[in-house]
């Protein structure tokens, strides 16, 4: 990962020798490279295709979201005459106290403390991770910047979607490990391929829960010329972006012209596989790296319905299930004896507001026990709640059950009691 917390003072309307240096390293080398979008409230220092331009966020110092706003002089106009929309995301860039040279106290104020050079290292830092986590992101910069946009789930300002400040939203460091360390929904929720001409239209199917967000995000390359100019740097593929739901129906598209990433968001109206769908209306290279991800949220349970999982990573299993008039209970059990996992209990999801979201309850018991966690839904508000899956030791399967009316467990039947 290579950042660049530089850029013109006066940015140009349309790339420069440096954007098409940035595509090229990426696109050659495999490199993912994070770039600010500046500190001059006009055009985007930035406007490379390849990389992960970054705007700014004053967080106000706090974890409550509802109080971000965008930062007075984060960059935002973007490349004159295009349909391109930058930054791609943005990160906290106020207020920021970092590592200081010449020796003790190591940590304070640096500089002006405030800037997107701050917020542009720390997504970089994400992304890190993130390869930490799957060593395959390190030679697919495409997914990254496709996980980065997915998992940004913090709106500052505009649509959530994408939006003139912000981009496709606030990264969230959270969501973007738990894409690159976990499965979701029952498989990974990202990959990269190699396509040309003959690969359209690309399908994908997967599976949504109801009532949770879905962002599909795809990325791919400019295609630019070497060194020691860099002269040209040619979007040489227009690729547009479609999910289906269970029927076959559009709930969402994106098909702009001149960008090198698409991204639909849409909150799932049912349960069932759904299919991402690319299509190529412009082809003219012989082929294209493209990285995509989808974010469905949490895994939702219904009553009595066993759950067969592999053992949780490091970023949980995340389960949401409805409350109704009756009692409630979430029970998991390792399949291995001598193995352990923890139930853990929330009154909202992981990835939401973290102002909103508290741990109600945690159950941790020893090995071979049934892990579970109870709601009275005579004294608890009504609403969704979230459960999560932690590993503690082992590697091995697991089942979870959710149980919604304790006269309706039939005697043998494995879950709470």
């Amino acid at each position: 990962v290579c950042n660049n917390s530089w850029g013109p003072t006066v940015p140009p309307s349309t790339l420069d020798f440096h954007d098409r240096h940035c595509d090229y390293l990426v696109r050659n080398y495999l490199d993912t490279f994070t770039t600010v979008s500046g500190n001059h409230s006009s055009y985007v220092s930035w406007m490379s295709y390849n990389d992960i331009t970054v705007g700014g966020v004053d967080a106000q110092n706090t974890e409550d979201w509802d109080d971000d706003a965008m930062s007075t002089f984060t960059g935002y106009i973007d490349p004159t005459g295009t349909d391109r929309e930058l930054p791609n995301v943005a990160g906290d860039a106020n207020s920021i106290e970092s590592t200081l040279e010449g020796g003790s106290p190591w940590i304070g104020s640096f500089g002006s403390a405030s800037g997107t050079s701050y917020s542009t290292p720390a997504v970089g830092a994400q992304c890190v991770n993130m390869i930490m986590r799957n060593s395959t992101l390190n030679t697919w910069p495409e997914i990254v910047k496709a996980i980065v946009m997915a998992t940004a789930l913090n709106n500052v300002e505009g649509a959530s979607r994408l939006s003139d400040y912000d981009g496709a939203g606030m990264v969230d460091a959270l969501a973007a490990d738990k894409m690159a360390n976990g499965l979701t929904n029952g498989g990974r929720q990202w990959a990269g391929i190699t396509v040309n001409s003959g690969s359209f239209p690309y399908e994908h199917t997967f599976n949504v829960e109801e009532g949770e967000l879905v962002r599909v995000v795809i990325c791919w390359d400019s295609n630019p010329s070497g060194p020691p100019d860099y002269t040209t740097d040619p979007l040489e593929a227009d690729l547009d972006l479609y999910v289906l739901d269970s029927s076959g129906s559009s709930v969402g598209s994106s098909t702009s012209t001149d960008g090198s990433y698409e991204i639909v968001e849409v909150t799932a109206t049912e349960s069932a596989n759904w299919t991402m769908r690319v299509t190529a209306p412009t082809f003219n290279g012989t082929t294209e790296y493209m990285g995509f991800c989808y974010w469905t949220g949490n895994l939702r349970t219904d009553s009595y319905e066993q759950i067969y999982r592999i053992y949780p990573p490091e970023s949980y299993d995340n389960f949401v299930f409805p409350s109704t008039t009756y009692w409630q209970a979430f029970a998991a059990k390792n399949s291995d004896e001598t193995e352990n996992i923890s139930v853990r209990l929330y009154d909202n999801s992981r990835f939401d507001n973290p102002a909103d979201v508290n741990l109600l309850e945690t159950s941790n018991y020893s090995s071979g026990e049934v892990d579970f966690v109870l709601i009275d839904r005579n004294h608890a508000p009504s609403g969704n709640y979230y459960s999560a899956v932690a590993p503690s030791s082992g590697s091995d399967n697991y089942r979870a059950l959710h149980a919604g009316w304790t006269a309706n467990v039939v005697e043998g039947t494995y879950g709470p009691y």
